[in-house]
């Protein structure tokens, strides 16, 4: 009982990383623009999603109150890759996800650096 959080039903979701759009789409985060990581041949990479597809489910008899918009794919940019490399994923593979804590792992070796320096200094 303590896990839960009682009530509103939601509570769990909050521990995902990709933010909840309200509902339960978990693709709430996939938009133009937005830094993902792509799964390929075992490992993930850096990416840009460049396009995101969408269809429209439901609103039958011209109800367009009960249609939604489902994301369906996304073209994504792999970062430090070519326009060649750009690749189309359909969600339901599951090969995309939110970027993880270290998506700039790069640059943090001269950012250590630095920090070491400022104690180096004031020693």
């Amino acid at each position: 009982a303590a896990a839960g959080g009682g009530g509103g039903g939601g509570g769990g979701d909050r521990k995902r990383k990709a933010p909840q759009g309200g509902g339960h789409d978990k693709y709430a985060w996939i938009v133009d623009n937005a830094l993902c990581e792509v799964e390929w041949d075992g490992e993930y990479w850096q990416a840009i999603i460049l396009k995101v597809k969408t269809k429209t489910n439901g609103g039958g008899g011209g109800n367009l109150a009960s249609a939604r918009t489902v994301k369906t794919e996304v073209l994504v940019a792999y970062v430090g890759g070519t326009e060649e490399e750009n690749e189309s994923i359909i969600l339901s593979t599951n090969r995309i996800r939110a970027p993880t804590d270290n998506f700039d792992e790069a640059p943090a070796p001269e950012t250590d650096q630095q920090q070491y320096q400022y104690v180096d200094a004031a020693t």
